[in-house]
C-alpha cells in the first residue's frame, strides 16, 4: 500500500502537459515495460491495471522508471556511415535532447516509433508509426551482425530505437528523459530495413 501512496503523491506533482494520455495499452504490464520490479508491478497492477487508470496515473507509473540504457553524449557517438543508411543515422543522432510526446513523429517531439518513422523518411522509406508493426518490417539480424540503422527492440515491451554503431542506440525513451543516445541495453529483436 505504501507504493500506491507514493504513486498517488507523485501524481499530484505530475506536469499536466505530459499527462495528456496513457503511453501504453492495457496489454502492457509494468514489469514488462521495465518500469518497476515484478513484485511492485503486481502490487500496483492489482490496484490499478495500466491502461485503466487515469491518463495522469499511467504517466506517473511510466515516469518512475522506463526505457533503459545509460545516456551517452552525442559527441561520443561514432560518425554516421556513408551510403544509403547515412542520412537515417545522421538524423537520429541529431535528435537527442528533444522531448518525448506519445503519438508524435517530429520535428520537435517524438515517441519511439515516431523517431524511426522520421529518420527513415529521410531516405524515402515510409514506415508505420507503431512499434508492433515495425517489428515485422525488414528482416531479422543477429546481435553480432548489427549495423548502423538497424532497429533495436530491447525488450518485448513495445520499445524501439535505432542502432548507430559502437554499441549505441538513439531512442525516444520516455517523457522524463526524451530522445537520447544510450548503450544498447537489450536485443530482444533486431530488424534491418535497408
Amino acid at each position: 500500500m505504501l507504493a500506491i501512496a507514493a504513486v498517488i503523491a507523485a501524481l499530484l506533482l505530475t506536469d499536466s502537459a505530459t499527462a495528456a494520455r496513457p503511453l501504453h495499452t492495457s496489454n502492457d504490464s509494468l514489469s514488462n515495460l521495465g518500469v518497476v520490479d515484478t513484485l511492485t508491478a503486481q502490487t500496483l497492477e492489482a490496484a490499478t491495471p495500466l491502461g485503466t487508470a487515469s491518463p495522469e496515473m499511467n504517466v506517473v507509473l511510466l515516469n518512475s522508471g522506463g526505457s533503459g540504457g545509460g545516456s551517452v553524449s552525442p559527441a561520443k557517438a561514432p560518425p554516421a556511415p556513408s551510403g544509403r543508411i547515412g542520412p537515417v543515422v545522421s538524423y537520429a543522432k541529431s535528435q537527442p535532447g528533444k522531448r518525448y510526446v506519445f503519438g508524435t513523429a517530429g520535428p520537435n517531439t517524438f515517441d519511439c516509433s515516431g523517431l524511426v518513422v522520421a529518420a527513415y523518411k529521410r531516405i524515402g522509406i515510409n514506415l508505420p508509426h507503431s512499434t508492433y508493426s515495425l517489428i515485422n518490417r525488414g528482416w531479422a539480424v543477429s546481435k553480432a551482425s548489427m549495423k548502423p540503422g538497424d532497429l533495436i527492440f530491447p525488450t518485448g515491451s513495445g520499445h524501439v530505437g535505432i542502432y548507430i554503431g559502437g554499441g549505441l542506440m538513439v531512442h525516444a525513451s520516455n517523457p522524463r528523459t526524451g530522445v537520447k543516445i544510450s548503450t544498447v541495453y537489450g536485443t530482444w529483436r533486431i530488424r534491418r530495413i535497408v
